[in-house]
């Protein structure tokens, strides 16, 4: 009750610069279509599709199936649970991959922030499995749906060491009360871990946290 549920869609520019096409559907319980929506995305862009509960069925909570099919191209799915009036994400799946040591990408699906809302991104050098280990070189990135780069920070982490920057809404620049951003990590050398962490600015909890996005892409003919 009183909740939005936002299916969210991401075109990773990374495998091919060229555009992707998304089918974004909420079911019911029943198998029913509540309501459902194709985009062309270009390279680094995102978008979505909002489902709220009709006055008719508010005072229950309604069992929804989200699909994300991948029509063309590939790229990142997540989907935001958010309070209605405060627009405060409860609930962020990414359809994630694994804690595991990374080099390269480690890409995030679309996640939601507000004024209330920190963004976290966090990069953990592992050390483990090596006598001597290398430091590892990292980017922490964040974009905006439309693929523009909001802030960056370049470090230098020791083995079994770890950093991470965060963004505020009001370094988004948008007059949105929400912001889907695109979080990312660019790791040059070693192998690290990556998280993202939603944090209120007001309490410092974690509100939710997430591993990278497993990538989805479109069947081959």
């Amino acid at each position: 009750m009183f909740e939005n549920a936002q299916l969210t869609a991401y075109c990773d520019g990374s495998v091919a610069a060229s555009p992707c096409d998304f089918t974004l559907t909420f079911h019911d319980v029943n198998g029913r279509t509540l309501k459902q929506a194709t985009l062309t995305l270009q390279p680094g862009t995102g978008g979505f599709l909002d489902f709220t509960p009709s006055p008719a069925i508010l005072g229950s909570p309604n069992e929804l199936d989200p699909c994300v099919k991948v029509l063309r191209g590939a790229g990142f799915a997540s989907l935001e649970i958010f309070d209605m009036f405060t627009q405060r994400t409860r609930i962020l799946l990414n359809w994630g991959d694994r804690s595991l040591p990374r080099t390269g990408d480690i890409d995030f699906a679309l996640a939601g922030i507000t004024p209330f809302h920190t963004a976290r991104l966090g990069a953990y050098c592992e050390g483990e499995g090596s006598v001597m280990p290398p430091p590892c070189d990292v980017t922490l990135e964040f974009h905006d749906i439309q693929g523009r780069l909001l802030k960056q920070s370049r470090m230098t982490l020791q083995p079994d060491t770890g950093g991470f920057l965060d963004l505020r809404w009001l370094e988004t620049g948008s007059p949105s009360r929400k912001v889907e951003i695109q979080p990312c990590i660019k790791v040059a050398g070693g192998a690290a871990i990556g998280t993202l962490a939603i944090v209120d600015n007001f309490s410092g909890l974690t509100l939710t946290q997430a591993y990278p996005a497993a990538l989805a892409a479109a069947a081959q003919p």
